[in-house]
């Protein structure tokens, strides 16, 4: 399938599955606008250079004054049988010319007083194989990410790293404390990391179906059974 393909369809699960969820979740978000797929300049540059999908609305009351503000936020969204609670982040670039997506997320926060333009929150998404339903979601601060992210790699130890690299085996590559970790997708050989929400204190939407509870015998009928070992 073609990447127009898959973003077009990431686009209409969005918009039908997840966007009325994030309405609910966000305090004050009026709108919710889509930046991936628009054919404008402004659009195309959001999106290809800084990683915005999205840019997000939202208002408050403060000090009598109505204050509305605007946030960039990236979006995967995972057509899935397994519901995750987990962000992924691209370790590896596409090709030589451009960095990956931590790198560009990283640079982003250290220029963050140069006021360069980037996601200030990042969602990912889980639907269902036929994308008829939401399974699971998950949207944080970018920083929270990309820093726990950083804070694990530097954990690990550079030979092991290098061994894992080489070996590119499909293991996952973690530091024991750390609640992040590496994998190589086993298609294209390409490292990202692995974030749990609960690491990085998401807000998340979990649509998964809740176990069915094991009846509970009567006490009489537990009376009865303990009755018959001890008379039997």
């Amino acid at each position: 399938m073609s990447y127009r393909r898959r973003a077009a369809q990431s686009a209409e699960a969005f918009d039908r599955l997840v966007s009325p969820e994030l309405l609910r979740l966000v305090p004050g978000l009026q709108e919710v606008l889509q930046v991936e797929g628009d054919p404008g300049a402004l659009a195309d540059a959001l999106d290809g250079v800084a990683g915005i999908d999205y840019v997000l609305r939202t208002t408050r009351v403060e000090g009598g004054s109505r204050l509305t503000q605007l946030r960039g936020m990236s979006a995967r969204v995972q057509p899935t049988d397994k519901p995750w609670q987990t962000f992924t982040v691209r370790m590896t670039s596409v090709d030589r010319r451009h960095p990956c997506e931590y790198h560009k997320r990283l640079e982003a926060l250290r220029d963050a007083e140069a006021c360069v333009i980037a996601p200030s929150w990042m969602l990912q998404a889980y639907v269902s194989k036929d994308r008829s339903k939401l399974l699971t979601m998950g949207l944080a601060s970018t920083a929270k990410v990309i820093y726990a992210v950083r804070d694990a790699a530097a954990r690990i130890n550079p030979a092991r790293r290098r061994a894992w690299d080489k070996a590119r085996s499909g293991a996952t590559l973690r530091d024991p404390d750390s609640s992040v970790y590496f994998r190589h997708n086993r298609q294209d050989g390409k490292v990202f990391a692995v974030v749990l929400w609960d690491a990085v204190e998401a807000d998340v939407v979990d649509n998964r179906p809740k176990p069915t509870p094991k009846p509970k015998r009567a006490a009489g009928v537990q009376l009865s059974l303990l009755a018959g070992m001890f008379n039997g």
